[in-house]
């Protein structure tokens, strides 16, 4: 498969070879082909069965290049937008294949002409071919569930051979976890190596130039976000648990592309109670199963649209298995001015919890 992918680059490289001009029209459509060489990642020792080898991937993305004149794809120098599919080649009878389908951001961090280096950030779903079963295939501790959350980054290397055609070299990090929905969950985590081409199609475009964005509400707010989950604990095959979660933020813009904020968290997770239970610990079905926490975080804004990335250290939490400190890695979008949509993954370094989905109001 690894030797197939590289005729492949290498029969494109070949039938393209024309000369490279440059001028300040853009060719806004391009796909790309690209496949990989990695690994899974041996971060439990459970998953020993399935991880001793190395392994192909393939992937096929479409991109485009944002035209629509506004100000947060001016601060992205016209960040790159597109659909891609990737497919992973375990060799594995215990895991199977994986295959997963996502819309990305591409954006360029270095460069201008001929040399780029890029920076693409990818969330989408992903399935699993042979997920966990306790009478077929009870070896798969990684993953419980045939359809996944797939996330990935990537940097890329890139350079423009002609006007249409360019090769490029990456790293990529791909994930897959069903956030704990269903259990196992470990998670299986591809660290891999990548060759690609990238070949643009139609035609040349003038890129629009907005003014520089101006923000003029920096002023601090406070904010009320309210969210659930539904989740497993270990052994599996127990009950689904409900989790909820509270948080007062106070959040301060500093400029077009940065948030900071700072929040008291509430949580209750009647799991708790249940997973220490198994352990004789024994606590309060109600005040037990509440972690309160303090935490801060930063947003990315891009549009209505914002990644942000949340640290929180525990006032009150019974859970002895835990560490002090939990994270949350979120997606926001902005339904009006004063409303937004978000999930979350609340994690424990690189221990997912449970995915959080839910509504953020701004107070004041």
């Amino acid at each position: 498969m690894w030797s197939k992918g590289i005729l492949i680059l290498l029969s494109i490289f070949l039938l393209e070879q024309s000369g490279f001009s440059q001028d300040s029209s853009k060719f806004v459509h391009s796909f790309s082909f690209r496949t990989g060489y990695g690994f899974i990642t041996t971060h439990n020792t459970t998953m020993l069965y399935f991880t001793n080898q190395h392994m192909p991937k393939l992937e096929l993305t479409y991109e485009k290049i944002n035209t629509r004149n506004k100000a947060w794809e001016n601060e992205y120098q016209h960040a790159n937008f597109g659909m891609g599919i990737s497919n992973f080649i375990f060799q594995n009878e215990i895991i199977g294949n994986a295959t997963a389908l996502y819309p990305f951001l591409y954006f360029k961090l270095l460069g201008k002409n001929k040399l780029q280096w890029k920076f693409r950030t990818a969330i989408g779903m992903g399935y699993i071919t042979k997920p966990f079963n306790e009478k077929s295939n009870y070896k798969n501790s990684a993953i419980g569930s045939p359809i996944n959350l797939y996330f990935s980054f990537l940097t890329e290397l890139n350079y423009q051979i002609s006007q249409r055609l360019s090769i490029n070299t990456a790293i990529d990090f791909s994930h897959f976890s069903n956030s704990s929905f269903r259990k196992p969950n470990l998670g299986i985590n591809i660290p891999s190596i990548n060759l690609g081409l990238r070949y643009h199609v139609g035609k040349k475009q003038e890129i629009p130039i907005p003014n520089k964005p101006i923000v003029e509400d920096t002023k601090i707010h406070i904010e009320l976000a309210g969210a659930y989950s539904f989740h497993e604990i270990y052994p599996i095959g127990g009950k689904t648990y409900h989790t909820k979660n509270l948080s007062l933020n106070l959040v301060k813009r500093v400029n077009f592309k940065s948030s900071f904020i700072a929040s008291v968290d509430y949580f209750h997770n009647p799991a708790i109670h249940d997973e220490l239970a198994r352990d004789s610990i024994y606590v309060n079905k109600g005040w037990g199963s509440t972690q309160i926490g303090i935490g801060i975080g930063h947003y990315l804004h891009l549009g209505r649209f914002s990644m942000g990335n949340h640290i929180g250290f525990y006032l009150k939490n019974e859970n002895v298995f835990l560490r002090p400190y939990y994270n949350g890695f979120s997606g926001n979008y902005e339904l009006n001015k004063n409303m937004k949509f978000f999930i979350c993954l609340k994690t424990h370094l690189a221990k997912a919890e449970y995915l959080l989905i839910g509504f953020k109001y701004q107070l004041k």
